[in-house]
């Protein structure tokens, strides 16, 4: 009996601590340079090659769109222009661990240091402050932001956001450790296939046609860079500390716009009624007949708002 359990063990031991590590991981992807498109660029920030889009004046009202997860500078192509045709500096960029953006292992990238990385990539860029727009998740990077750089902050614009959601303190822990996040890189090289990526892509949507495969191609251009496995098992291993503290929403006492797809079942319009309640400088603005991405949902709708509310911050008084 003893044997036999020595056996299962020495096993068990075998396949999570060692069999990881006998598995190749070649290297994979393209020079994320040669996917670049619509006039994109990129630049050094914090050690890593960052890639964003900047459109309009550059002496208009900064206005720096985050994307959430999974999502990338793709999830902007409606709202880009439309923004600096309305005069304003608009710039979106792939967040680490996203899009075109560098990608390793080697890098912190909970919410608090994905702020951080933010207010670098400003400063790399040459601007002083900014109206922040988060989507989802990137709705809680911007929220870290305004806490520790309120004087760089005129405005939030929150989008179906997000801002918690961690993986348990656990396992971070496990995910930190070398054979278990090989065990994830190997796991999202054989599940994260671009069908599957555009199928959970579809049902962020309210109408999941809208992940036509135009757009499944546009966000799926992530699994063609190198060292996408490191990202993934790298946000694993850093969401334990995504969570943002609600009795500190007070604090965020710049204005605020909400903007809510009432079908939205990723984060709920609960969710976002309990943001606008606990944040003191607010409008909530609701779409029907929209899920999680109301600015490709609604698309239309979505500018004229955001304008409208940029508009009215610019005001005097």
């Amino acid at each position: 009996m003893r044997r036999w359990l020595l056996r299962i063990f020495l096993l068990l031991f075998f396949i999570l601590f060692i069999l990881p590590f006998l598995i190749p991981l070649p290297e994979t992807g393209v020079d994320p340079r040669t996917l670049a498109s619509d006039g994109g660029q990129f630049v050094e920030v914090e050690g890593l090659d960052t890639y964003y889009i900047e459109r309009g004046p550059e002496d208009g009202q900064a206005v720096l769109l985050v994307h959430g997860l999974g999502g990338s500078t793709f999830s902007w192509r409606d709202n880009l222009n439309a923004l600096a045709e309305a005069g304003y500096h608009t710039i979106a960029l792939d967040r680490p661990g996203f899009g075109l953006t560098e990608k390793t292992l080697d890098f912190d990238v909970s919410a608090p240091s994905q702020a951080d990385f933010l207010a670098a990539f400003m400063d790399a860029r040459g601007i002083d402050h900014a109206v922040l727009v988060g989507h989802s998740a990137g709705g809680g990077i911007i929220a870290h932001v305004a806490l520790k750089y309120p004087e760089r902050v005129d405005g939030l614009v929150f989008v179906d956001a997000a801002l918690g959601g961690g993986a348990p303190p656990f396992v971070g822990t496990l995910a930190g450790f070398a054979p278990f996040t090989r065990w994830i890189q190997i796991g999202a090289r054989v599940l994260l296939t671009p069908e599957r990526y555009g199928d959970t892509l579809a049902s962020a949507y309210h109408d999941p046609a809208l992940a036509t495969e135009a757009v499944r191609a546009g966000y799926t251009k992530v699994l063609q860079t190198p060292n996408y496995d490191q990202a993934f098992a790298a946000l694993i291993r850093d969401s334990g500390r995504n969570n943002f503290a609600k009795d500190r929403l007070g604090e965020l006492d710049m204005p605020a716009l909400l903007i809510w797809g009432r079908d939205d079942t990723w984060v709920r319009l609960a969710s976002g009624e309990q943001l606008a309640e606990a944040l003191p400088n607010d409008e909530l603005i609701i779409y029907d007949n929209v899920g999680h991405l109301a600015m490709e949902e609604a698309p239309e709708q979505f500018n004229a708002d955001v304008i409208a509310w940029l508009e009215r911050l610019g005001e005097p008084g």
